[in-house]
């Protein structure tokens, strides 16, 4: 018998649920760890502009490593974030 299974809104065979289960947790564990990041890196403010850091984006999966690349007004700013990451 052939069961199908709606995942995330999605039909799903029996024979993917492992995949689809597994696909969709990995989704919301990098949205919430991208999440977290963002929320700590707009808290850093800048000493001199008192701006914190703009268009906060990740290339690749924030789970295998890649960086966030986000916009600083400043060297100074850039220095802070580094400093509160380390």
């Amino acid at each position: 018998m052939n069961l199908n299974w709606k995942i995330n809104g999605r039909s799903v065979s029996s024979d993917q649920v492992g995949d689809a289960i597994l696909s969709s947790m990995e989704s919301e564990i990098q949205a919430a760890a991208e999440q977290k990041v963002i929320d700590t890196l707009s808290a850093i403010r800048c000493p001199v502009h008192d701006q914190s850091a703009q268009n906060i984006r990740f290339e690749g999966s924030i789970l295998n490593g890649n960086e966030a690349k986000m916009d600083c007004c400043c060297d100074l700013l850039k220095e802070a974030i580094q400093q509160a990451l380390n």
